[in-house]
This record gives structure tokens, C-alpha cells and sequence, in this order.
């Protein structure tokens, strides 16, 4: 796993007059800096945060929070890390990504900004892996039946920038998610001068990986700073608030893992057996067998009635437990409201083993074509 976005301000307070002047001369309005340092654009914008994580290049803005003004910088550590040829791989190590984000900037801004992240503020990490997935059209099937699925809180649709791509809580200033094919991405993003591959054999590999994107953005980091903790991230214990020292490299995959483990799964159900289903209820949970047959009928319902429907007429209470012990089993809420067993199941995609380099994944892509030879 690795960082792809990350979005860093500063209070101008930090910097002398002169610099501050200069920097409010661009009040309210983007600029766009590309690898070589120079402009490609300016414009007003509003908000950064509606960037694409495949934007290539360096961002920032000059912004306010009501009561300051602030630098705000933001893009992709992996496109640095890269020489801006291609976002594939990079790093998760969050230190290392925003001092590489803070020292081009400075570069290109041809002004000393500080290196110390006491000083900085993080509004938007994005977290990504990538998956390769052996057979021909083998992800294109696992997209196509992400897109089908649907959750209780996350919902799916499909843009038609860059291939298919499922999107869950995209209007989330906390928490969402994304999956999509590498391959067409790639293909895209080269077709317009946004990437570059050096051997097509990459290309090819590529259109066996899908890529998953989980994005923490400015509503968690409030949160952490204000040292609230409404929801899973109360499992973590950690002594201090700071954004650089809480996102660890172990947080940032507990995160990802912790956020599509109830849209991926690695169990899988070859039918609706009644008893291998009851039996998997009481193994996974320790249930009674009773509550687990009860559990078992409500799945059941909502296969025949619907989600809403069997919701409607149970107890708030005992709809939720069952629920937990649905979920506590490895049965996602895409896999309870979906008509049918997802054949997604049977891809096989672990979530602790995503594909971390160009070197690992043209060694996996020549062995499956040898073992298909």
C-alpha cells in the first residue's frame, strides 16, 4: 500500500512579510505547477479537495479558514516519488511523502518552506493498493459486480472518466472509498500525456490489476485534532494527536484493510446452504444455534423481501444484532442486500497481499502467463 494524495497547509503567520504579500497576491485562486517547476495553469477555484487523485502535478492555493490565511499544497507523493511518469507504486510512509510534497514545493516556489510537520496541517490522505487479479477479463468482472452491489451506507455509480470505477460515501469529507481497473486508467491517462510507460508488457499487466482508493479527508482530521473518536478509529490508542505521528504506516493499511473488509471479502459462498450458513454463524460469532437460525431466516427475508422492507417491520435492536452477527461472519452488506451470491467471492482478492512494485508485479504477470502456457 501507499500514499496517493496528500493535502498539507500551512498559516502564512510562519513566514515574513514580504512572503506573505506575495502569497496573498494569489488569494483565492489554483495553480497548477508541472514536473519541470513551471505554470500550466491558474484559476479560481474553491475548494481543492475536488481535485482527482490522478491530477498530475503540484497544486496550491491560498485559502482561509475564517480566521487565517493559509498555503495549502496538494498531489500526489507517488507521481513525485516517480519523476511524474506514472502514479503506480510509492510509498506509505506519511513523514516521508509530505516532506517530498513540502520540498518540491519549495522548489518550485522558489521560497524556503519549513520541513517540520509540527507546523503543517493535513487535510486529505489517500490510501491505495493495487490487486492483480490472473485470467483474461478476471478484474473486469470484479469491477462489473462492485458496480452491481449495493450497501446500507455506501453506494455505487459508475463515472465514465478512465474506465469503470465504483465509488462508496463519495460525498464523505471523512470517509470514502474507490475501486477501479488500473489498466483502462493507465491507457487513459497516457492517451492524454497525464502518465508515461516505458514497455507496453506494463500496460499489459496492468489490465489484470484493480485498485482500490480509500481517502481520509478534512472532517477525520478534525477529529484527530480535537481528539474525538466517534467511530472504529477509537480502537487506536495513540498518546499523541499529531496527524504525522497518528498515520503510521501500520494505521494507514489498518484504515484501508478496516474500511473495505465489509465491501471485500475473502470468504466465499458457493450457494445459500442452510446449514453450512447456520453452522458458519455459530463457529464466527459463538452464537446459539437458535440465534443463528434466526439470523440465518432474517437473511433469508431480505433476500425475498428486500433490505427496507425487513428493517420496517423488526425491532431496531434485534435488526442490528442480527446484522453484527452477519457481518462478525464475513458476510458483507453488499453479499445481504445483493439478489444473488456475488460471483466477486470466487476472485479471491486478499486484501493483505496487494502487489507493492513494478518488480513484484512483472514477476507475478510472467507467471501466470507461464502457468497459463
Amino acid at each position: 500500500m501507499f500514499i496517493d494524495w496528500l493535502t498539507l497547509r500551512i498559516s502564512l503567520h510562519h513566514f515574513e512579510r514580504c512572503l506573505f504579500d506575495r502569497f496573498m497576491q494569489y488569494a483565492g485562486r489554483l495553480v497548477r505547477i508541472d514536473s519541470s517547476g513551471k505554470v500550466v495553469y491558474e484559476k479560481i477555484v474553491f475548494d481543492v479537495e475536488k481535485l482527482r487523485s490522478d491530477s498530475p502535478g503540484l497544486f496550491w492555493q491560498i485559502a482561509s479558514d475564517g480566521s487565517r490565511s493559509l498555503l495549502v499544497i496538494a498531489g500526489s507523493p507517488a507521481n513525485v516519488i516517480n519523476n511524474f511518469s506514472n502514479n503506480v507504486f510509492g510509498s506509505c510512509d506519511v513523514r516521508y511523502c509530505s516532506q517530498l510534497m513540502i520540498g518540491y514545493a519549495s522548489r518550485c516556489l522558489d521560497i524556503p518552506l519549513p520541513l517540520d510537520l509540527s507546523m503543517w496541517e493535513c487535510r486529505r490522505v489517500d490510501v491505495t493498493a493495487n490487486y492483480y487479479l490472473p485470467g483474461a477479463g478476471t478484474a473486469d468482472l470484479a469491477i462489473s459486480q462492485l458496480l452491481f452491489s449495493e450497501s446500507a451506507r455506501k453506494r455505487s455509480s459508475s463515472p465514465a472518466n478512465g474506465g469503470k470505477s465504483v465509488y462508496w460515501g463519495g460525498g464523505s469529507t471523512r470517509s470514502k472509498g474507490k475501486a477501479y481497473l488500473k489498466g483502462e486508467h493507465a491507457r487513459y491517462l497516457a492517451r492524454y500525456g497525464k502518465a508515461f510507460f516505458s514497455d507496453s508488457n506494463d500496460l499489459s499487466a496492468l489490465d489484470h490489476v484493480i485498485r482500490f482508493e480509500h481517502t481520509r479527508g478534512s472532517a477525520f482530521f478534525r477529529d484527530l485534532e480535537s481528539g474525538k473518536f466517534l467511530s472504529d478509529e477509537s480502537k487506536f490508542h495513540c498518546d499523541s494527536m499529531k496527524w504525522y505521528e497518528f498515520l503510521s504506516v501500520e494505521r494507514c493499511e489498518k484504515l484501508f484493510l478496516d474500511y473495505f473488509s465489509q465491501l471485500v471479502s475473502n470468504v466465499e459462498f458457493s450457494d445459500m446452504n442452510h446449514n453450512s450458513i447456520i453452522s458458519l454463524l455459530i463457529t464466527k460469532t459463538g452464537c446459539s444455534e437458535s440465534v443463528a437460525r434466526s439470523a440465518f431466516n432474517m437473511l433469508r427475508n431480505i433476500r425475498e423481501d428486500g433490505f427496507d422492507v425487513v428493517k420496517s417491520y423488526m425491532s431496531h435492536a434485534t435488526f442490528y444484532r442480527y446484522m453484527k452477527i452477519l457481518r462478525d461472519s464475513g458476510i458483507t452488506e453488499s453479499d445481504i442486500r445483493s439478489v444473488k451470491i456475488i460471483p466477486f467471492r470466487k476472485v479471491k482478492i486478499d486484501l493483505l497481499n496487494p502487489v507493492r512494485s513494478w518488480d513484484e508485479l512483472r514477476a507475478i504477470h510472467a507467471e501466470s502467463f507461464r502457468k497459463v502456457a
